[in-house]
């Protein structure tokens, strides 16, 4: 019998790298989203027999009880990602990433699946290698909100957790604002990069891993369930700076150093070894991923790229 998932977000950076897998895959696909970004990332998606779209919110009561009814996995991907844009607007973080969290628990069918991606932001500013068992500190508004997120959830059943690395990536809706995307940008277009902290150690994962990843989780989730799985690979722990030598090995540029600090404090490397003991591979390395952004960039011309809504 057919499967079908919910994809909250499913228009997103990520939603619209996960959706057309999971379509191929031939599970029936429900998305709500309210496409804010007004970017048509899923148009190709509505040829398929197998796809349902609802132009909704996860805020609204009516909007989730209609989007929950009958599925059997809820991927919950809408969200106010990134510390900076949740410390602009704190409430709006409170109600995307935590109160539509406990609405979407509220009203799924209890033996509907729950997969949830975190963030590693959780963790915020810890000493030595980060495994599930580190004590969380999140520092911003992002990483406690989707803290609490996390921690309601495990204490219901038949959820899973991720705590995935900074995504970054070619999608069919494309981020600028992500560190690899925004540095690999600004080494395409401008020719140097303004970098702070330039040796603190962050972690990355492709977003065509990370949306495999999901499909991962669905296809284990008896395996998976009611943990928590930091999401990544060890390959792709990095300091900024060495980010920055991955993209000039490729493209030259110069780099400048200015004074700077991230919110959430991140400066640590992280084992992924529990979601690799359970069987998730990553596939694209950074050098890879950067190469894709490169050809994107190429082609683009991206007009006021830090105030246009589709990135």
């Amino acid at each position: 019998m057919t499967k079908e998932v919910l994809v909250t977000g499913g228009a997103g950076f990520v939603g619209s790298s996960l959706v057309p897998i999971l379509l191929e895959e031939k599970y029936s696909v429900r998305v709500i989203d309210n496409l804010i970004y007004k970017f048509p990332s899923l148009i190709n998606c509505f040829n398929k027999d197998n796809f349902k779209f609802i132009k909704g919110d996860v805020r609204n009561q009516s909007d989730v009880k209609k989007a929950v009814e009958g599925v059997d996995f809820i991927i919950h991907l809408a969200g106010l990602v990134g510390a900076p844009a949740c410390e602009r607007d704190k409430a709006l973080a409170r109600e995307l990433n935590l109160d539509s969290t406990i609405m979407l628990e509220k009203f799924r069918d209890k033996s509907t699946g729950f997969i949830f991606p975190s963030t590693g932001s959780v963790y915020g500013r810890i000493e030595g290698i980060c495994t599930e068992m580190t004590k969380p500190n999140p520092l911003s508004t992002y990483g406690i909100t989707k803290f609490e997120a996390e921690q309601y959830l495990l204490g219901k059943e038949n959820v899973v957790v991720y705590r995935p690395a900074t995504a970054f990536g070619v999608s069919p809706r494309m981020r600028l604002d992500l560190l690899v995307n925004d540095l690999t940008f600004k080494a395409v277009k401008n020719k140097y990069v303004l970098l702070y902290d330039r040796n603190a150690r962050r972690t990355f994962i492709d977003v065509s891993d990370f949306a495999y990843a999901l499909k991962f989780a669905v296809e284990n989730f008896k395996n998976l369930k009611n943990d928590v799985y930091n999401l990544g690979h060890e390959s792709l722990n990095h300091t900024k700076l060495e980010v920055c030598n991955k993209i000039n090995e490729i493209v030259p540029f110069s780099i400048h150093s200015i004074s700077g600090s991230d919110l959430d404090q991140r400066d640590y490397e992280v084992s992924y070894k529990k979601i690799r003991d359970k069987g998730f591979q990553v596939k694209t390395s950074l050098s890879d991923g950067i190469k894709r952004l490169i050809k994107v960039y190429d082609i683009i011309d991206i007009h006021n790229p830090y105030t246009n809504a589709d990135y």
